[in-house]
C-alpha cells in the first residue's frame, strides 16, 4: 500500500497478533458468546473419548513421544478439555474483532483497494484430539494445515478463488519479493504464489 501525505511511499507492515494462546481467559464481554460455544463443543473429537476409555494408558499404536506429551499437557477430564477448546475458539473471535478493526482502518485511509493483504498463522492446534493440545512434535494436520487468504490490489485484475495446489509458509517471501519487483539476492526454498494468484501455472509436487 502507498502511504498517505506527500512523497508517498510503498509501507509494509507486519501484524503479529498472539492469539489464540495459553495461557486462556474468557475475554471480557464474551460471556454470552461462552456459553453458545460450549453448546457447540460439548461433544469432543472420538479420538479423546479413546484415551478417557483406556483410563490413560500409553497407545501402542502410537509413538512413546505422544504419550508423553499426553501426561504433561494433562487435558484428563471432559471439563477441562471443554474449557480449553472454548477458550481457544473465544480468543479466535477476538482475533477477528482485532482484523475486522485492522482492515476498516486501512480502508478509512484508503489503502485497502490496492494493498496486498496475507492472512495465515503460525501453526494449527490439537483441540484435544488424541488427548493432545496446543502444537509439539505431533506430525498431525490439525497441527501443520494453516490458513493463508491472500488479497490482492484491485488493480490487478485477479478476482477471489480457490488455490487447491498445495503451498507453504516458505511461499510468501518469495511472493513478496515478486510483487515488490525485487529479485532475491540468494536461492529460495519457496517459489511465488503468482502463478497461482494469476491462474497461470498448474499445481506441481512439492517436496518436504
Amino acid at each position: 500500500a502507498l502511504a498517505e501525505g506527500n512523497g508517498a511511499k510503498p509501507v509494509y507492515l507486519q501484524l503479529d497478533i498472539f492469539d489464540p494462546h495459553n495461557p486462556f481467559s474468557i475475554p471480557a464481554g464474551f460471556e454470552e458468546r461462552e456459553k453458545e460455544l460450549r453448546a457447540v463443543f460439548s461433544k469432543l473429537p472420538a479420538s479423546y473419548d479413546a484415551c478417557l476409555a483406556r483410563d490413560w494408558a500409553p497407545d501402542p499404536a502410537m509413538p512413546r513421544i505422544y504419550n508423553f506429551y499426553q501426561k504433561n499437557w494433562g487435558m484428563y477430564t471432559r471439563e477441562l478439555i471443554t474449557d480449553y477448546r472454548v477458550a481457544n475458539a473465544l480468543q479466535m473471535e477476538v482475533v477477528d474483532h482485532a482484523l475486522a478493526r485492522f482492515v476498516a482502518g486501512l480502508k478509512e485511509r484508503g489503502l485497502y483497494d490496492e494493498a496486498v493483504v496475507i492472512f495465515t498463522a503460525d501453526h494449527g492446534e490439537m483441540n484435544g484430539r488424541h488427548g493432545l493440545c496446543d502444537k509439539g512434535v505431533y506430525l498431525y494436520p490439525d497441527t501443520l494445515r494453516v490458513p493463508l487468504a491472500v488479497k490482492m490490489p484491485s488493480s490487478s485484475g485477479i478476482k477471489p478463488h480457490v488455490v487447491d495446489a498445495p503451498v507453504s509458509h516458505l511461499d510468501l517471501a518469495p511472493t513478496l519479493l515478486q510483487l515488490a519487483g525485487i529479485a532475491p539476492e540468494a536461492r529460495r526454498d519457496g517459489r511465488s504464489l503468482l502463478p497461482y494468484l494469476e491462474r497461470t501455472g498448474a499445481p506441481v509436487d512439492r517436496e518436504l
